[in-house]
């Protein structure tokens, strides 16, 4: 077993030369611990979740089944970390978080409108500005720009 830094070392050595369609990734034996900091799903949002959880104690709530549905995403112009409060179709409160590139957001999740059971519970915030932004569905689903 290697490291995590060696292993994220190696694999970046081996992306670098990968023949086209191959890409390794470094993973941790630990279902609930990443090597590295996951990147946010800008383009896939959870629809539904199951019931059940895989570990028999409360935490981690780690459910058996989760559904996520592709969209265009919205765009958001920005920098740094934007948030946004969600609560799932069990009941389970969560935040989306996501780190901005190139200057911009694109955010999954619409603040109004989602006919699904996993629903915002208030508006995109960007950290440290507490600038607040509604979404709705219809630009999550056109890929719009927000701002």
């Amino acid at each position: 077993m290697t490291n995590a830094s060696d292993a994220s070392t190696r694999v970046g050595s081996y992306n670098l030369k990968a023949t086209e369609g191959y890409h390794a990734i470094a993973m941790s034996s630990s279902l609930v611990d990443p090597v590295d900091d996951v990147p946010a799903l800008r383009h896939y949002r959870l629809i539904h979740e199951s019931p059940t959880n895989v570990f028999s104690a409360k935490s981690p709530d780690l459910k058996y089944v989760k559904v996520f549905e592709y969209v265009k995403g919205a765009h958001i112009r920005g920098t740094g970390i934007i948030e946004l409060d969600l609560v799932s179709n069990t009941g389970r409160n969560f935040t989306y978080r996501q780190e901005s590139v190139a200057g911009e957001f694109i955010v999954p999740f619409s603040t109004s409108g989602n006919p699904y059971g996993v629903k915002a519970t208030g508006r995109y915030r960007l950290t440290g500005s507490g600038q607040e932004f509604d979404v709705p569905e219809p630009a999550v689903m056109a890929g719009s720009r927000i701002n």
